[in-house]
């Protein structure tokens, strides 16, 4: 048999994979989609943050506080549906924020344990503060920081995403899309959803607050600094700053 022969057998396999693919993504969007809000944040000078929430209880929707935390009001949506937050408490140096909804506009989530380096996640948030978009990819690292681990992903998120979520193979909740390096490849960074978890635990305290006071962890750290354990190798000398993804 010849090489073209031989070659040619494989070319209705192949057709027959992109539309599987395809199907596989567009049930993942549908599935993850249900769990997905839209978050309007009116700051007192006017401005209006706009990105993502995820629905973690059936009256909390957990967002990053650099999107909500110092709003003077904030709305999450749904299509042409919304409800004000009445509170919003989390850790600000964590960018872990939950806006209390008196009921839910969303499906709530499962939330998973901390996934390890390889597995296969799916990124969804407003990419824009318009467009509910979703990117596949794995997860490329774990880097430790003090109370936790940040899971760094090659799944692609863009502004307005901020507080969108990551999710696993299974539909869980791995944490929520929080920063990323300008013009790093597969350089995206996600808070645990064990942080989330501890937040919804102090939620219930009678004394519950939003420490908005302290900025977010990740302000302060270059790619140098995530790329002391050798995983991450940054191709400038000079420090790129981390961004916010909305």
């Amino acid at each position: 048999m010849s090489t073209l022969s031989r070659f040619t057998r494989f070319i209705p396999f192949l057709m027959l994979l992109a539309p599987c693919a395809a199907q596989a993504s567009a049930e993942d969007y549908l599935s993850l989609s249900r769990h997905l809000v839209r978050v309007l944040a009116a700051n007192a000078d006017g401005r209006i943050n706009t990105g993502s929430g995820v629905q973690v209880a059936p009256d909390l929707v957990a967002t990053s506080c650099h999107v909500a935390g110092n709003a003077g009001s904030v709305l999450a949506s749904r299509g042409s549906f919304g409800r004000d937050a009445f509170a919003v408490t989390g850790d600000g140096e964590r960018d872990v924020c939950l806006l209390h909804l008196a009921g839910d506009l969303a499906l709530p989530t499962d939330m998973a344990p901390l996934p390890k380096i390889g597995d296969a996640v799916n990124a969804i948030g407003f990419s824009g503060g318009q467009v509910l978009s979703m990117s596949e990819g794995m997860v490329t690292a774990l880097r430790e920081v003090e109370g936790g681990w940040v899971i760094q992903t090659d799944a692609a998120f863009a502004m307005g995403a901020s507080g969108g979520g990551l999710f696993d193979a299974q539909g869980r909740l791995l944490g929520l899309l929080t920063f990323y390096s300008p013009g790093g490849e597969g350089q995206y960074f996600v808070v645990p959803a064990q942080w989330i978890a501890e937040a919804i635990a102090a939620a219930g305290m009678p004394d519950a607050t939003l420490s908005a006071a302290h900025v977010p962890f990740w302000t302060a750290l270059s790619v140098e600094d995530f790329a002391a354990g050798g995983a991450l190798m940054a191709a400038t000398r000079k420090p790129r700053s981390l961004q916010p993804g909305p």
